[in-house]
């Protein structure tokens, strides 16, 4: 199985609206780290796509911490393009809930200087309120009126 989803066919899968269903079982198996290299290596692509972004959810959902550890590096890596997108902001917001604060502190550094830009578009609108808690309103605040 693993040799027939080689060279770029667990993204392509995990783009179409019937192969998304097998990548996600594929990730119910025991030796599923060659769906988590494929999708790593090309989170953006995934995660933008309508059918990819239920992909990258649901591998956040069952990966081993190692797995979700290296996603949520992908993840924050691109979290400014990944935010601004109708699909992969969701990708975002999961990523924020299952992170914890350390990914929530990353998030906030990767987004900086962009704050009042993100918050009034549609959809990243909806992670600058995601990671708006108390805690972070000064920074984010102080990042505003510097703009």
């Amino acid at each position: 199985m693993i040799e027939a989803f080689s060279g770029g066919r667990i993204v392509e899968l995990s783009k179409d609206i019937n192969g998304n269903h097998v990548v996600q079982h594929c990730l119910s198996m025991s030796n599923n780290q060659f769906v988590y290299d494929a999708i790593i290596s090309d989170l953006p692509n995934v995660a933008t796509h309508q059918h990819g972004c239920c992909v990258v959810q649901r591998s956040l959902k069952y990966a081993t911490m190692q797995q979700r550890e290296a996603m949520l590096v992908e993840v924050v890596k691109h979290s400014r393009l990944l935010c601004q997108d109708q699909y992969a902001n969701y990708v975002v917001q999961n990523a924020l809930a299952i992170g914890g604060p350390d990914v929530v502190d990353a998030m906030l550094q990767q987004l900086s200087g962009r704050f009042s830009e993100l918050a009034v578009q549609k959809h990243s609108s909806n992670v600058v309120q995601r990671v708006c808690s108390d805690a972070h309103r000064d920074h984010i605040h102080s990042d505003s009126s510097a703009g």
